[in-house]
């Protein structure tokens, strides 16, 4: 039997956005995930599950998006834990 494993392409941070988290939260999350780094989505979704003092009325589904740019083999991630105002 013959196995062949395909990693894939590897994307670096490009850039990080965050809203709706306090400051020290946001340097925490910054300096793993940072500018440059190889991103990983299981470490980065693990960091943000064992956090606490993350906003609970949003879901880690709905706050995470990850723009991939194929080209330049680079990710720009948004973190939006701001809640949807009330009607």
């Amino acid at each position: 039997m013959l196995f062949k494993v395909d990693e894939g392409k590897q994307y670096h941070v490009r850039d990080v956005e965050i809203h709706g988290i306090d400051p020290q939260a946001e340097r925490a999350l910054k300096s793993q995930f940072g500018y440059g780094r190889v991103f990983d989505v299981a470490p980065f979704r693990n960091f943000l599950e064992d956090k606490s003092g993350l906003p609970t009325d949003v879901s880690l589904d709905d706050a995470i998006q990850v723009r991939r740019d194929l080209a330049n083999a680079s990710v720009d991630i948004v973190l939006d834990f701001r809640s949807c105002p009330k009607m």
